[in-house]
């Protein structure tokens, strides 16, 4: 009992060391803009490692790193992630964004696989500037028409 117990403990005390010492793996890109614009002071870039392979569910995120103050572009980042959380057959994505005091700015809008066969060694995200509507200025569509006596009809009961 007393070599089964101490075979024991060596077992776990090597696995959890294994464990503390393995350094996660890191993922490299660049994001750029194509605006000709400076970002102001308080910007902040955010780079993130996603498993996007379920519909309709959000998104999982592996690991994300940020720049702040983000600086101008090209913004090269280092993403850290743990490899076990990786699953077989799952697609992942990178994400890139920067905010302004929380407000969006830019963001990516297009899909950066990652982690496969098909994808690049270090994606190059690129990133648009998110389009900004003032309240006073939003303006709502109404659907009218001409019902056969000649009445105008707001709404979708037109046919």
């Amino acid at each position: 009992m007393y070599k089964l117990s101490t075979v024991l403990t060596v077992i776990l005390i090597s696995i959890m060391s294994n464990n503390l010492l393995a350094e996660p793996a890191t993922l490299t890109g660049t994001a750029y803009y194509c605006e000709r614009i400076a970002l102001p002071p308080n910007a902040v870039f955010t780079a993130t490692l996603e498993d996007v392979s379920l519909m309709d569910v959000a998104s999982v995120v592996l690991g994300s790193v940020s720049l702040d103050p983000a600086g101008s572009p090209p913004f090269a980042y280092i993403i850290a992630y743990d490899t076990e959380a990786l699953k077989p057959g799952h697609r992942y994505n990178i994400r890139a964004k920067i905010t302004v005091d929380g407000q969006l700015l830019f963001t990516s809008d297009t899909i950066h696989p990652v982690l496969s066969a098909e994808s690049s060694a270090e994606p190059n995200v690129r990133m648009i500037k998110v389009k900004r509507y003032p309240r006073s200025s939003q303006q709502y569509l109404v659907y009218s028409c001409v019902n056969s006596s000649g009445d105008r009809v707001l709404g979708r009961g037109c046919s």
